[in-house]
C-alpha cells in the first residue's frame, strides 16, 4: 500500500512544473491545430490525449530517477526521492501502474496517438536504462520526444506551420538544455563510469558547443519572420517584437552567465533554470505567429 509519505515523493519525483509546462504546450499546440481555435476543449482526444501525454511525461522521470538514483544521490541528495520516501519497489509500482493507465487510455485514441504513446513510452524506458549513458545520443532522445508533444497537438486537426517552428524550437532549447543538466550532473556520472559529453569531449569544449547552439537558437528565432514575409509579404512584427524580449534577450543573458570564467555548478543550474522560463517565453511569442 502507499501512503501519504509515498505519495508526495511520487508526485514530487512526476516534476509537477515539468508536466504543467508539457500540458500547456501541448495545449498550445492544438489551439493551433484546430485553426487558432479554443474547440479543442471540446474535443475528447484532446483530453484524452493530454492526459496520456502527462502521465507518460511523469512515469519517464520516475524510471530515469530510478535508474540514477546512486548518481543522484552525488549529484542532488536533496532531491532525491527513491528510497527516501518510499522504497524503489513502490516506486517501479506508481511506474507500471503509470504505464497501463496510458497504455489502456491509448486504446481509445487514433491509431497514430496510440504508435506514438506505445513509442514513447518503451523509448523513455530504454533511455533510462542504456542510452542516457552515451554522449548526444540521450540528449537528442529527451529533445524529440519533446518537440513530439508539439507534433502530437497538431495530429488532433491540422499541422500547421507555426506548429513546425514550435517544434523546432522546443527541440533546439531541449538539447542545450539536457547538455547543460549533463554539465551540472558530471561528478556523479564520473563516478558511475557514464559517457556523457562533458566527460568524453571535456569541459571546455562543451562550453563551446553550448555556445554554438545557442547562437543558432538565437539566428533562428526570427526566420518565421523573414519566411512569412518571402511567401506571403507580411511583416509578423508583434512575433519578432515579443520573441525578442521574451527569447533573444534571455538568450544572450544567458551566454554572458555561461562566458563567466571558471566552473560552477551553479552556474549550471541556473542557466538550466533560465531555459525552461525561456521555453515558454517562445510558447508565448509562438501566439503571434500565422
Amino acid at each position: 500500500m502507499l501512503n501519504k509519505q509515498n505519495l508526495k515523493g511520487i508526485f514530487w519525483a512526476s516534476r509537477p512544473i515539468n508536466l504543467w509546462i508539457t500540458w500547456i504546450t501541448f495545449s498550445v499546440a492544438a489551439y493551433f491545430s484546430f485553426i487558432y481555435s479554443f474547440q479543442f476543449i471540446y474535443s475528447l482526444n484532446y483530453w484524452l490525449q493530454s492526459i496520456v501525454i502527462v502521465i507518460v511525461t511523469a512515469s519517464g522521470y520516475i524510471v530515469n530517477d530510478l535508474y540514477d538514483y546512486k548518481i543522484d544521490l552525488i549529484n542532488k541528495p536533496h532531491k532525491t526521492y527513491v528510497n527516501f520516501y518510499a522504497s524503489s519497489k513502490k516506486f517501479w509500482t506508481a511506474y507500471f501502474i503509470m504505464i497501463s493507465m496510458a497504455s489502456l487510455m491509448s486504446l481509445f485514441l487514433p491509431i497514430k496517438f496510440l504508435i506514438i504513446n506505445i513509442s514513447s513510452i518503451i523509448i523513455l524506458f530504454l533511455y533510462a536504462y542504456y542510452f542516457k549513458r552515451y554522449a548526444i545520443v540521450g540528449n537528442l532522445i529527451v529533445s524529440t520526444l519533446t518537440s513530439m508533444v508539439i507534433i502530437c497537438g497538431g495530429l488532433l486537426v491540422h499541422i500547421k506551420l507555426p506548429l513546425m517552428w514550435m517544434s523546432i524550437f522546443a527541440f533546439q532549447i531541449n538539447l542545450i538544455r539536457e547538455i547543460i543538466k549533463d554539465v551540472e550532473d558530471i561528478k556523479g556520472d564520473l563516478k558511475n563510469f557514464l559517457k556523457t559529453l562533458p566527460i568524453i569531449a571535456g569541459l571546455k569544449l562543451t562550453q563551446i558547443i553550448l555556445f554554438s547552439l545557442i547562437i543558432i537558437l538565437i539566428l533562428s528565432i526570427p526566420l518565421p519572420f523573414i519566411f512569412h514575409y518571402i511567401f506571403f509579404q507580411e511583416y509578423l512584427w508583434s512575433y519578432l517584437f515579443i520573441s525578442s524580449i521574451l527569447v533573444i534577450l534571455p538568450l544572450f543573458f544567458v551566454l554572458r552567465t555561461l562566458l563567466n570564467k571558471g566552473f560552477f555548478i551553479e552556474k549550471y543550474t541556473q542557466t538550466s533554470s533560465y531555459l525552461k522560463w525561456i521555453m515558454i517565453g517562445g510558447i508565448v511569442s509562438c501566439f503571434f505567429l500565422k
